[in-house]
C-alpha cells in the first residue's frame, strides 16, 4: 500500500475511534500499530499521538483518495468500530455515512 494511501486511511480510523466520544486502548492500539507498520514516518507518527489524545484537532481524510480505495477503506473503519468489542449506535452511523461518501 502506498504511503499516503496508508496515512489517509489511519487518518480515517482515527476518526472512527473518536465517533462514539471516547477511544479505548484497544482502538488506540491498532491505530498506532498500523501506523508504525506503514511507516507513517516520526512527524505524522507524533501527530497522530496528540489526536489521539484528544489534544489536537482530527483532520478530515482524503475523501478522494479514499474513493480510490474503497474496500481497503472501509474494512479498515470496519475493524476500528468493532476494536473495543462495543458497537455504539454513532459508530454504526459513521459507517453509514463513510459508505455512502465513498460511494460518492
Amino acid at each position: 500500500m502506498r504511503a499516503d494511501v496508508a496515512f489517509e486511511i489511519v487518518k480515517l480510523m482515527v476518526q472512527v475511534a473518536w465517533a462514539d466520544g471516547e477511544i479505548a486502548d484497544a482502538e488506540v492500539e491498532q491505530i498506532l500499530g498500523l501506523a508504525e507498520h506503514v511507516d507513517v514516518g516520526p512527524t505524522n507518527l507524533a501527530m497522530l499521538a496528540t489526536m489521539l489524545r484528544g489534544e489536537e484537532p482530527l483532520p478530515p481524510p482524503d475523501l478522494g483518495l479514499l474513493r480510490q480505495h474503497r474496500s481497503t477503506a472501509l474494512a479498515a473503519a470496519e475493524a476500528m468500530v468493532r476494536a473495543d468489542e462495543v458497537v455504539a449506535p454513532d459508530e454504526e452511523q459513521l459507517l453509514a455515512q463513510l459508505r455512502s461518501l465513498l460511494d460518492g
